[in-house]
């Protein structure tokens, strides 16, 4: 069964409270507002762990296994499911499309996998456990792969219309445990172990490695891959660029300290952070540095001349994207998850207690009730005022062993 839910938006609401935001010039005024504010079905003493945007879908992943996923635009949560049981991880969601053509999001958690329907939550595909569980999950209508902690990426054939029972075809040995995210781009998948090396292989039943690259230590970051190139972080204190097709190196970028975090690329700049000396901001180019903002964590989002980023004191600022100097500041709770998007200004704001917060250009205009209504009435959005059943599993009880239970409905409420 899926969760429908309508949760309480606050419409009309972009302006932040007062003292929340602190321009740099008050006669400017604040370059960032908050858009709309909601509140997550959580499991009472639940805690959010990650957050990620995804095309056209915000998800959040919680300490209890739970996966919400929300409508980034106006906040409403179109679906809760219970992943797997509480302690194990789940892992960030891929977006893929079926056979016929729904559109679906692939849910690796340690104990195997899930295929939803994206809008509705509803169960396209259930993988058991196939895999010594290491990485996310990517996968197309037909398979899925995904890095393991012995040292292989697997390939999971998880739609069989002829036995209806998930099958794994193959598996291809790395030099050490694939924890990083790999990535599929037109039928390649890229990945990186932590042995040192960078494979790109077919992503088919005939496995065929296209090149390997090796660093000169352990990657545990996610690789970050676009038409430009494929960019790795290492242990060996060197993000490198590398071609898309051939593995060749682009450039190789040295650091003070070793890589743990993911490269983002936006505008043809690659934000990378180094722990203990702050967030860099690289030309895709030439690898020449733009800036460097010495509190940064994290990349956070892009629009044109405006980069936000966040820092280790739990604000998020705006910095000029050339030249790095801070045009605008605001406070985040503490211990708050925070999105990275590339493609936008908009970002989105976690609380651990399930309070999420969109923020974007204070100039957008507010949102509206039409707005809310066009989504509710849009296929698999769920309808004005509908209540799903109430079943146990979200609200503190043990979910089932396939991970099939479901939140009790939220209240739809008008603010």
């Amino acid at each position: 069964m899926r969760f429908r839910a309508l949760t309480a938006v606050l419409v009309g609401t972009v302006g932040m409270s007062a003292g929340a935001l602190e321009a740099r010039d008050a006669s400017d005024g604040p370059l960032l507002a908050q858009y709309w504010q909601t509140e997550l079905p959580f499991r009472t003493g639940d805690s959010a762990v990650s957050v990620d945007l995804i095309d056209e879908a915000l998800y959040v992943a919680t300490r209890s296994g739970d996966l919400h996923a929300i409508d980034p635009d106006v906040g409403l949560v179109r679906w809760s499911r219970s992943v797997t049981e509480r302690g194990r991880k789940v892992f960030r969601p891929h977006h893929m499309m079926t056979l016929d053509g729904q559109p679906a999001a692939l849910v690796a958690h340690d104990g195997g996998a899930f295929v939803y329907e994206r809008d509705t939550g509803n169960i396209l595909g259930k993988i058991p456990e196939m895999w010594p569980a290491g990485s996310p999950a990517v996968g197309d209508a037909v398979s899925l792969y995904a890095g393991s902690s012995d040292g292989f990426l697997y390939a999971v054939q998880w739609y069989n219309p002829t036995h209806r029972q998930p099958i794994r075809t193959w598996k291809v040995l790395g030099d050490g445990p694939v924890t990083a995210a790999p990535i599929l781009i037109d039928d390649v998948l890229y990945f990186a172990s932590q042995g040192g090396s960078v494979y790109a292989c077919t992503a088919d039943w005939d496995k065929h490695l296209h090149w390997e690259y090796a660093t000169e230590a352990a990657i545990v970051a996610d690789p970050f891959a676009d038409e430009s190139g494929v960019y790795v972080a290492s242990l060996d204190r060197s993000l490198y660029r590398l071609n898309l097709a051939s593995g060749a190196l682009m450039w190789r970028h040295r650091f003070p300290q070793p890589l743990r975090d993911r490269p983002v690329v936006s505008q043809r700049t690659v934000y990378q952070h180094c722990r203990g000396h702050g967030l860099y901001a690289i030309d895709v180019d030439t690898h020449a540095v733009f800036w460097t903002h010495a509190s940064g964590t994290a990349f956070v989002s892009r629009l044109a001349d405006r980069t936000c980023v966040r820092t280790d004191d739990d604000r998020v600022v705006v910095l000029d994207s050339a030249r790095g100097s801070v045009r605008d500041s605001m406070p985040i709770p503490s211990k708050a998850l925070v999105t990275a998007n590339p493609d936008g200004l908009a970002f989105y704001v976690v609380a651990p207690t399930g309070e999420v917060r969109c923020y974007t250009s204070a100039d957008t205009r507010h949102l509206r009730a039409d707005d809310l209504l066009k989504r509710l009435a849009s296929p698999g959005a769920p309808g004005l005022g509908d209540r799903a059943d109430a079943a146990p599993g979200l609200d503190g009880e043990a979910p089932s062993a396939d991970g099939e239970t479901e939140a009790p409905a939220a209240t739809d409420a008008d603010r």
